[in-house]
Order: structure tokens, then C-alpha cells, then sequence
């Protein structure tokens, strides 16, 4: 056999390697809507942060594509996946029948996971696995995009600055039809959207929700949500908000009108990309189309609290709650009654 000399590394993949070793090594699991719509650009944004080192998907084509573009190893199985000494953090986005499993895995053996998209699965098995989670490390992290879209971290802003304390939400959801069966579907089938508004509404008012109730006329249902009170000695009312669902015309278009009534003035937003708001003293239109995608945000702060950061994130406990409130206003939609929000017991 004749002998074959070791193949020199220039220099410049010497210092590639090295880096690429200083980063933090990502798994993705599920490569679907979630990943091509969302977290693609994200990832090839945050390459000076962390390395795409693994892909797991149930079909190998889909897999393999992804790892050509980022140089990374391909796993048709999570528990294989999950043996590499290299990968210190999930990103599960479209898990497809592995369903929860791959977060389970990865809980249990306490590293870092961002669950993209995680509400469309079973509520039940987001508690079981969200309560794992808290009672271990909490190291999974769930998604609210909601949260960090550009007119919402605006709105933060104004509140602490000019508009004061919220007071009142009213939110115009666009649908089909205003049956109490496309509401029903609404609260389950669109589980994630539904939740997402929600959170969106306890976020900006940053108190839990004590109570939900229906108002079912034909024309227009409205789901009305109410806060709870504040601890100070202000003697504030407690902050209330309604989400009132309609049917557009084929000639309207579809918008999904959020308007706050604040201590000093109010806000509307009809996009994530703007927001128009007043006070006695001042106004103004925002345009907001040049910052950083939700999700770019939500990966950016995922990766630095993996890498052993204090970056504050939406906590499990807030996730818990969500599912709460949409458990409550599922019920309450049932027996046409006011249904308190049972706060799950923490972890």
C-alpha cells in the first residue's frame, strides 16, 4: 500500500475551525413552515453567534438539504442526535411526528431549547412538559413572537414613557364566520394564534388574567378578558381587555386592530410594523418596517441566555398561564358563563 501524506490545512481553515468551535453549537430539529418562514434568515443573521451543527427530520431529504447550506450532520433520530458532546442548545421548529419527544429528551438532560411554534401541540402535553421543565432547570424556552415584534417593543417604550399604565384593550379579530362553532374552532384549531393574543394583551398590562367572559351576539361575539388589580395604593380599576370578532366583506380588508386606553393617552397598531399614537401634549405615526424580525430577536436572546447570559425571556410559568386562560375562555364559551382563570400551581 503506498503511503498517502496528511492533507495540510491552510491557515485559513485552521482559524475557520477554531471559531467555529467557540460558538454555540445549535441543533435543529424539524425542518418545515417554521424553519423556512422564520428562523432560516435568523440562523444565517446570527452565524457570528452560534453554529447550525445538526439536523433532525423524520424525512432525510429535508434534512440533508438544510445541512448542505450550513456544512452540518444529519439524524433521522432525536436520541442519536442527542448523544453529541458538540451541541449545547435545541431549536425545535417543525418536529412533525416526533412531536413533543425531542423537547422531553433535551429537558432531561438540561440543555438549553427554543420550541418554535409550540402551542399548536397538545395542551395537556405542554404542561406535563413545561412543568418538567421548571422543576428541572427551565431551560425551555417558548415561543411568543407576539412580544418582540417591532410595534409591540414600541408600545412597551410609550407606556413607560408617555402613555402611562394600560387601562384598556379592545383588539378586532377578522373571521370566517361568528358561529359559536368557528369560535370554538378558533380557541382550538388556531390554538396558537388565539394564545398569542392573549399573552400579547397580559404582556402590555403585566398582571395575570383573573377572569374571561363572553358576550355572544350574532353580529358581533367579543371575548372580554379582566385583569388583575393593581397591588399599590393607586385604587386604580383593574385593567380590562376584549377581543370583538367580525366577518369582513370581500371588500374589506382583514385587519387586526389592537387600540390601547392608557393612563396618559392611547395607541393603535393595525400591523406589526406601525403604530400611531397620542397623548395631550404630543403624537405621532411610527413606521417601524426597518427592525429586526421577531424572530431574529427571540434567537438572539435564546442563544445568549444559552451561552449562560442573564437576558430576561417570557418564563414557563407566564406559558403556564396562557394555556390557563385559554382553557378558561374555551369553558366559559361552553356554559355561556364567567369562568375564573385557575393559575396552575408553580413547579
Amino acid at each position: 500500500m503506498s503511503y498517502v501524506p496528511p492533507q495540510k490545512i491552510s491557515g485559513s481553515e485552521r482559524m475557520r475551525e477554531k471559531l467555529n468551535r467557540s460558538l454555540l453549537g445549535i441543533a435543529l430539529v424539524g425542518v418545515g413552515r417554521a424553519w423556512e418562514t422564520h428562523y432560516r434568515e435568523a440562523v444565517q443573521r446570527l452565524r457570528s453567534k452560534l453554529a447550525l451543527r445538526a439536523v433532525c427530520d423524520p424525512v432525510h431529504v429535508r434534512a440533508a438539504s438544510v445541512a448542505d447550506e450550513f456544512r452540518a450532520a444529519t439524524y433521522s433520530s432525536p436520541w442519536k442526535l442527542a448523544q453529541r458532546r458538540d451541541i449545547q442548545a435545541w431549536l425545535i421548529c417543525d418536529p412533525g411526528w416526533f412531536g413533543t419527544y425531542p423537547a422531553e429528551l433535551a429537558v432531561r438532560r438540561d440543555q438549553p431549547i427554543l420550541f418554535a411554534n409550540c402551542f399548536t401541540h397538545d395542551p395537556q402535553q405542554l404542561v406535563s412538559l413545561f412543568t418538567q421543565s421548571i422543576n428541572r432547570s427551565e431551560s425551555l424556552v417558548a415561543e411568543f413572537p407576539n412580544r418582540f415584534a417591532p410595534a409591540t417593543i414600541r408600545l412597551r417604550e410609550l407606556l413607560a414613557t408617555k402613555l402611562g399604565r394600560v387601562q384598556r384593550i379592545e383588539i378586532d379579530v377578522p373571521v370566517p364566520s361568528c358561529g359559536e362553532v368557528d369560535l370554538v374552532r378558533w380557541l382550538s384549531a388556531g390554538r396558537a394564534f388565539s394564545l398569542g393574543l392573549l399573552d400579547w394583551c397580559a404582556c402590555l398590562i403585566g398582571r395575570p388574567v383573573a377572569e374571561v367572559d363572553w358576550s355572544l351576539e350574532e353580529s358581533r361575539p367579543e371575548l372580554r378578558l379582566s385583569f388583575t388589580s393593581a397591588t399599590d395604593a393607586s385604587n386604580t380599576a383593574a385593567p380590562t381587555a376584549s377581543l370583538r370578532f367580525s366577518c369582513p366583506s370581500e371588500t374589506e380588508s382583514p385587519l387586526h386592530r389592537r387600540r390601547l386606553e392608557c393612563e396618559r393617552g392611547v395607541a393603535t397598531s393595525d400591523n406589526p410594523n406601525h403604530v400611531l399614537w397620542q397623548t395631550e401634549a404630543d403624537h405621532a405615526s411610527e413606521s417601524l418596517t426597518h427592525e429586526r424580525s421577531p424572530f431574529e430577536i427571540i434567537l438572539d436572546q435564546f442563544c445568549r441566555r444559552a451561552a449562560g447570559g442573564l437576558v430576561p425571556i417570557p418564563s414557563l410559568s407566564e406559558a403556564l398561564n396562557g394555556l390557563a386562560v385559554l382553557a378558561a375562555a374555551t369553558e366559559a364559551l361552553s356554559s355561556r358563563q364567567a369562568v375564573s382563570v385557575k393559575s396552575p400551581p408553580p413547579g
